[in-house]
């Protein structure tokens, strides 16, 4: 979109369901669109060099070259990629704009909770897509290695392994008790009178105080909370018992081991968690996840240089560590049976 915009050319998007998003377009995304949509697959192959340039991102698909750069010429130009266009326009800070052009539908916009006073949780550490019946329980076997390898190669498999492990939920927990304890600790200053003068903070609808509550209550910002888009059962139930009354999350059914299911169901909880990341004011995000990077774009905001995308730190890079083969519950992470509150969504 933001290519396009910049060089002056209308854009016709082609969307064709698949193994990673078996959904249709405006399944998700309300009309009218700011672009034209054909939902019919082009064979890139067929078209004539004469009339189209054509750059494919798509390893391993015949021909594709990932990060070609682009050289647009007087022709029409076909781009098939899932990766950022190797072009000075392809850069982040031009897609935001275009990217808040599109509008959920009614379905998926009715389950945004998310504010600027919350932080996201991106929690990636189900490794790769689910392809089969095999891949969908066995997320580290030798068929999802093997499919991943096909498509990032060895040693792009064995960084992507690495960064899922780092993905972990209890690599999020310390990081998350930090940042409600400075919080908590920054509340408490400013209430005795001994934290000097505060930044205004954004007023939330989530856990205000209502009009018969003391001046003290009314005056005393919310609590810090947490809005969690995770890949597995397991990290919402654990993080739910650990932070039940600080955790916002939209649930949904698993079916096995993993949340990420590709169905059109599953597509439009994952644009709800990604358009709910978008809404916070920091994103806890995971590596090698373009999800998480995506999130933060949507959120961005005007800056002294433009458009900038939401501020983001990654597990085990910014914090937490890299996870060892066969990630160990931390022994400090205390399981309180508490009670889960988080919110929950259900999509018709």
């Amino acid at each position: 979109m933001a290519f396009a915009s910049r060089i002056n050319r209308p854009l016709v998007l082609l969307w064709t369901p698949d193994l990673h998003c078996n959904c249709s377009f405006t399944s998700m995304f309300a009309s009218p669109l700011p672009f034209a949509l054909c939902e019919s697959e082009v064979d890139s192959a067929r078209l004539a060099t004469r009339a189209f340039q054509v750059y494919n991102y798509m390893r391993p698909e015949p021909g594709a070259v990932k990060d070609e750069y682009v050289v647009p010429d007087h022709r029409h130009l076909f781009f098939k990629s899932a990766f950022l266009m190797n072009h000075p326009y392809g850069h982040p800070r031009f897609a935001i704009a275009q990217l808040q052009m599109l509008r959920p539908v009614k379905e998926v916009a009715d389950l945004l909770v998310a504010n600027r006073r919350t932080v996201g949780l991106h929690i990636r550490n189900v490794f790769d897509a689910p392809r089969d019946s095999t891949t969908i329980n066995s997320t580290t076997g030798a068929e999802a290695l093997q499919g991943a390898t096909k498509e990032y190669g060895s040693e792009g498999t064995r960084q992507l392994l690495r960064w899922r492990r780092a993905g972990h939920w209890t690599n999020f927990v310390p990081k998350i008790r930090e940042m409600i304890a400075s919080e908590d600790a920054a509340v408490a200053a400013q209430s005795s009178g001994g934290g000097g003068t505060s930044p205004p903070r954004a007023r939330s609808s989530i856990g205000e105080s209502g009009p018969g509550g003391s001046p003290h209550n009314r005056t005393r910002p919310p609590p810090l909370r947490f809005y969690l888009a995770a890949d597995s059962g397991e990290a919402y139930d654990r993080l739910g018992l650990l932070f039940s009354d600080r955790l916002l999350a939209t649930r949904r059914t698993c079916r096995s081991a993993r949340c990420d299911f590709r169905d059109c169901d599953g597509m439009r909880y994952s644009l709800v968690d990604m358009l709910n990341l978008a809404r916070t004011k920091l994103i806890l995000g995971s590596g090698w996840s373009s999800y998480s990077e995506v999130a933060a774009m949507w959120g961005g905001t005007m800056g002294e240089d433009g458009m900038e995308a939401l501020p983001m730190q990654m597990a085990g890079r910014d914090f937490g560590t890299i996870m060892p083969d066969e990630p160990e519950v931390d022994s400090s992470v205390r399981l309180e049976p508490t009670p889960y509150n988080a919110e929950h969504g259900h999509i018709q």
